[in-house]
């Protein structure tokens, strides 16, 4: 299974905080562990890069260079941009560990909602 997940959280603000933990133990835990299913990492491309290659025990990550980071245009370049990456990479299923996900796109998707806290006390 070819399996795209969404590591953007290790390359803004989020990389301290709990998504960024959650997604930096994960794909630790998925590299180091599974050897059996392919993976694709789509980061910004005008952020420096999490290191993987030395997380996976000598096993490479295919990192996908796919958009920008800027605020206004996060969304929506993530709902137009993962679709088209998706198929191109061929993936079997794309993972958000944030709460976006792309609506279109003939892909399977799976989101983690970690919680609703930013509703009961926002920046």
């Amino acid at each position: 299974m070819r399996i795209g997940i969404d590591i953007r959280s290790l390359q803004n603000d989020s990389r301290l905080r709990g998504i960024g933990t959650y997604t930096r133990c994960l794909t630790q835990s998925l590299l180091s562990l599974d050897k059996k299913n392919e993976y694709v990492f789509f980061a910004f491309r005008n952020r420096p890069l999490p290191d993987l290659s030395t997380r996976g025990q000598g096993r490479d990550a295919k990192i996908s260079l796919l958009t920008w980071r800027k605020k206004r245009l996060v969304w929506l370049t993530g709902q137009v941009l993962f679709p088209y990456a998706a198929k191109k990479e061929g993936l079997d299923i794309f993972y958000s560990p944030e709460y976006i996900v792309p609506v279109l796109g003939r892909v399977k998707k799976a989101i983690t909602v970690h919680d609703f806290i930013n509703l009961e006390y926002p920046l």
